[in-house]
C-alpha cells in the first residue's frame, strides 16, 4: 500500500511539472509584457503570445523531466533535505536557460526572449520548489497523525552501532520509519541496552523469528545494520525478504570511510557500490560542463578582439623578447593526466633556467614556488598578472576540457612528486582557472597546508552555486588587482 502511494505520488509530481513547465512557460510571455506595458517600454516586437513555440515548450517539458528523473527528483523524499531537492531543482533550470538562451541567439530572436525566458524560469523554479514544500508539509502532517509510515525490521551485523542508528531514527519522525523489530546476530548476545524511549517499543528478537516476523508482521523495509558477514542466518533473512517483495537496505559504514558518498552503478549484469569524495554526480558533471564551455566561449568571443590581441602585439614587439607571446607548460590534471597549459607571457624568456638560483628566496611552505617581487617577470608581465590577463589563455584549456573554470590550480609534475599521499586528492576533480583558495587568500596565502586544505574544502562542498559564488567573487578580486 505504501509503496504503491508513494508511486502515486511520483507520477502525480511528474505530470505537474509537465504541466508546471506549460503554464510557466505562457505565463512568462504575459508578464514581460504587462511588466513592459506598465513600464511604457514599446513592444512593437513583441506581442502576447507571440513567441509561444511548440518545439521550444516541447523541448522544455523533456529537460526538465529527463533532468529531474536524473537527479532523483522522483524518488523519496523521506530521507532527503529540502536545501538538497531545491538545489536539484536549481541545476535542471539552469541547464535549461543556458539551452534556450543558445537556441534564442543562434536564431536572432527578438530581444523579448531573453526576458521571457529568464520571467519563465524563475516562475518555474518558484513553482517547483513550492510544490515540494507543500508535499513535504502535508506527509509531515500525515505522518504526525500515524499515517504514511514504513514499517521497519532492522537486522544487526555487528558492524555497525545499532544503538545509533535506531535513535536517529527515532529522532526524525518526519522520515516516516517506525521500527517493529530488531534482530540480534548469532553469538553476539542479545542487546543489553533497552528500547522504551524509542517510538513504539520495537521488540528484541533472534534470528529464528524472523520467518515469524515476516510472516505475521506488516513489514515495509529490512535493514541491515553494516554489511552482513558471510553467515547463512543473513542469507536466509535476505531471500525471505524476497520472495515476500520486502525492500532490503544496507546501511553502509560510513565510520570507515568518513565523507565518502555512495551509490550504485550497473554496467549491464554487473552491479557496483561506488563511493567518491565528491558530491558531482553524472548529471553534475555534465551541467558544470556545459557552463564552462558557454562562459568560456561567451568570455572568449569578448576578449580575443579586445584584451587578448592588444596583449598579443604588446609581447610580441616586446624589447628583449624573442617574440613569444604564449607560455606552455605541462601541468597536471584531472586524476594526473598531464596537458599543455597555456599563459600569456608574462617572464622572461629563459625563466625556467633561473628557477634553481631563486628557490631560496621561495615564499611559500611546501612543494609550491611563490616570490612576490620575482626579478623573472617583466614590467609589462607584472601588469597582466595583477589582473590575471596572463591566464585569458587557459579559457582555450577550458574549451578543450583540460580545466574547469572553477577548480584547484594545476601544479606541475615536479610539484606532484613532492605531494603527501592525501594532498592527491585535490587531483581528484578538473584544476581551475579560479578557485577557493583564490578568491579566499589570493596571494597572501604561504602555507601550501591551507592552500590545499582550501581546495579540498571545495571538493567535499561543490555545487554549482558554490562555483558561481566563487566566480562573482573572482570578478571583484581580479579588478581589485589582488
Amino acid at each position: 500500500m505504501l509503496r504503491r502511494h508513494s508511486l502515486l505520488i511520483q507520477n502525480l509530481m511528474v505530470y505537474f511539472d509537465s504541466g508546471l513547465v506549460l503554464l510557466t512557460y505562457t505565463f512568462g510571455i504575459e508578464l514581460r509584457w504587462l511588466v513592459q506595458s506598465i513600464m511604457g517600454v514599446p513592444n512593437a516586437d513583441f506581442k502576447p503570445g507571440e513567441f509561444l513555440n511548440i518545439g521550444m515548450l516541447g523541448t522544455s517539458i523533456a529537460i526538465v523531466l529527463i533532468g529531474n528523473k536524473a537527479l532523483g527528483l522522483y524518488q523519496s523524499h523521506r530521507v532527503r533535505s529540502l536545501v538538497g531537492e531545491i538545489g536539484r531543482i536549481f541545476a535542471v533550470n539552469l541547464v535549461l536557460f543556458t539551452l534556450l538562451l543558445s537556441v534564442a541567439t543562434l536564431l536572432s530572436l527578438p530581444n523579448g526572449n531573453l526576458s521571457h525566458i529568464l520571467a519563465f524560469l524563475i516562475l518555474n523554479v518558484a513553482g517547483a520548489a513550492g510544490a515540494r514544500c507543500v508535499v513535504r508539509l502535508v506527509a509531515r502532517q500525515a505522518r504526525s497523525k500515524g499515517y504514511n509510515f514504513r514499517n521497519l525490521l532492522v537486522i544487526g551485523t555487528g558492524r555497525g552501532d545499532m544503538k545509533a542508528l535506531l535513535e536517529k531514527v527515532n529522532n526524525h519522525p518526519t522520515w516516516g520509519f517506525k521500527v517493529l523489530a530488531v534482530l540480534a546476530p548469532e553469538g553476539d548476545g542479545m542487546p543489553s541496552w533497552a528500547f522504551e524511549s524509542l517510538a513504539g517499543n520495537p521488540s528484541v528478537l533472534g534470528f529464528e523469528k524472523a520467518a515469524e516476523v515476516l510472516e505475521k508482521e506488516p513489514v515495509d523495509e529490512i535493514w541491515f545494520n553494516g554489511f552482513p558477514s558471510e553467515s547463512q542466518q543473513y542469507d536466509v533473512v535476505a531471500q525471505q525478504a524476497a520472495d515476500q517483495g520486502v525492500l532490503l537496505r544496507y546501511i553502509l559504514p560510513r565510520e570507515h570511510f568518513p565523507g565518502m558518498h555512495w551509490n550504485f552503478e550497473s554496467f549491464d549484469n554487473v552491479t557496483t557500490l561506488a563511493a567518491s569524495h565528491s558530491p558531482m554526480d553524472d548529471l553534475a558533471r555534465i551541467t558544470k560542463r556545459a557552463i564552462d564551455v558557454g562562459f568560456s566561449a561567451t568570455v572568449l568571443a569578448i576578449s580575443i578582439p579586445l584584451i587578448m590581441l592588444p596583449v598579443s602585439i604588446v609581447l610580441w614587439f616586446q624589447k628583449g623578447g624573442k617574440r613569444q607571446v604564449l607560455f606552455r607548460q605541462l601541468r597536471v590534471g584531472l586524476n594526473g593526466r598531464v596537458f599543455p597549459c597555456y599563459k600569456f607571457r608574462s617572464m622572461i624568456p629563459d625563466a625556467e633556467s633561473k628557477l634553481a638560483e631563486l628557490q631560496k628566496h621561495n615564499e611559500m611552505e611546501g612543494p609550491v614556488f611563490k616570490m612576490k617581487r620575482d626579478p623573472r617577470i617583466t614590467p609589462f608581465g607584472a601588469f597582466i598578472r595583477k589582473f590575471s590577463i596572463d591566464e585569458f589563455p587557459q579559457f582555450f584549456n577550458v574549451l578543450k576540457g583540460d580545466m574547469s573554470l572553477v577548480g584547484p590550480r594545476p601544479p606541475i609534475p615536479k610539484e606532484v612528486d613532492m605531494y603527501e599521499r592525501t594532498q592527491r586528492r585535490r587531483l581528484s576533480v578538473k584544476p581551475g582557472i579560479t578557485g577557493l583558495w583564490q578568491v579566499e587568500g589570493r596571494n597572501e596565502i604561504v602555507s601550501f597546508e591551507e592552500w590545499v586544505r582550501l581546495d579540498l574544502e571545495y571538493i567535499d562542498r561543490w555545487s554549482l552555486w558554490l562555483d558561481f559564488k566563487i566566480l562573482l567573487k573572482t570578478v571583484f578580486v581580479v579588478f581589485k588587482g589582488r
